[in-house]
């Protein structure tokens, strides 16, 4: 893999700008029914430790109702007093594991994905101080743990699986696998792809990665919402048969 450049946060800010829904709303921004999907938002905190940064990821508890046990990023659904999808990252954040709002810097908000059953949820990336002392809310995370950014550049205990949507079209899933305090942790799926666009953007590799049918994703083309356009026109076309 190619040597990796640590950035300032006001390089940061800059790289990911061009692709903030808020700032470029006309090629980003997605349109679909009210009430076709269940809108939720996710925050994906970095924080800079030993010379890097890190991602904190949660795993979720098993006593949840969907996706439990699964690694994520703390989020959830939005709620009706949620001013936007900021609002509703940082309030689960700080209810899974109390992170508190004020202590965390928004770098943008970025174009959906959709995750089963059927939410469309969005990712807000926010740097949170070193110094972050989580307090685990057990009823919705099991566990707190940080990997290093560019751990998710590396195919090092990587895998990709191929899932045939019979409705849709080919996911090529990815899979971190990685041992925390005595767990094997899988990080997949939507969280993995995240976490992917996240550390391109940031080191600005050459690397390219594919996550759905033949659309490459690299650091051109972070969070372009075409495979959640594609789903979004599936389903209405579904939608308008029944």
């Amino acid at each position: 893999m190619e040597p990796i450049q640590e950035r300032s946060v006001e390089d940061i800010n800059t790289i990911f700008k061009r692709f903030d829904i808020r700032f470029n709303p006309e090629k980003y921004k997605l349109h679909y029914p009210e009430g076709m999907f269940r809108k939720a938002s996710v925050l994906i905190p970095l924080c800079f430790k030993n010379g890097e940064y890190h991602l904190i990821l949660t795993l979720r508890s098993e006593n949840l109702t969907h996706h439990a046990g699964y690694v994520a990023f703390p989020g959830g659904m939005c709620d009706e007093t949620d001013k936007d999808e900021i609002a509703t990252a940082l309030r689960e954040a700080e209810e899974e594991i109390g992170l508190n709002p004020k202590d965390v810097e928004i770098i943008g908000v970025f174009s959906p994905g959709i995750v089963k059953p059927n939410s469309i949820v969005y990712p807000v990336i926010g740097i949170v101080s070193s110094d972050f002392k989580p307090v685990i809310n057990e009823n919705e995370v099991s566990l707190v743990f940080e990997l290093p950014l560019r751990r998710f550049l590396s195919t090092e205990r990587r895998r990709i699986s191929i899932f045939r949507s019979s409705i849709f079209a080919t996911y090529h899933v990815h899979h971190f696998i990685d041992h925390v305090n005595g767990t094997e942790v899988d990080t997949w799926g939507f969280t993995a792809s995240f976490c992917i666009m996240t550390a391109l953007g940031i080191y600005q590799t050459d690397q390219s990665f594919c996550f759905y049918e033949d659309f490459i994703t690299n650091k051109d083309t972070l969070f372009e919402p075409v495979p959640t356009r594609h789903i979004i026109e599936q389903t209405n076309k579904l939608t308008s048969k029944l």
